[in-house]
């Protein structure tokens, strides 16, 4: 897991923010914010994700990345 923290421009004005990153690509940073979090809710955060990411550890030999635009056909979207 990473932790990044940094100012950032919104609404043009800067902004700190302290973010575990759940995803990150050229263009974006997605994660949660835990700045100004009491650090027992960082910790518990953690916590929490660490034991996602070893439970799906035997998983993630087939995990894969699709582009959207080279979708040609979806045959269904089902929330689980």
């Amino acid at each position: 897991m990473n932790v990044k923290t940094f100012q950032y421009l919104k609404e043009n004005q800067p902004k700190d923010y302290e973010v575990f990153v759940i995803k990150s690509d050229s263009e974006f940073i997605e994660g949660i914010s835990v700045h100004g979090m009491p650090e027992d809710s960082k910790k518990d955060i953690h916590k929490i994700f660490k034991e996602f990411e070893d439970k799906l550890k035997p998983y993630m030999k087939d995990w894969r990345r699709f582009s959207k635009k080279n979708i040609i056909k979806e045959y269904s979207n089902t929330q689980i």
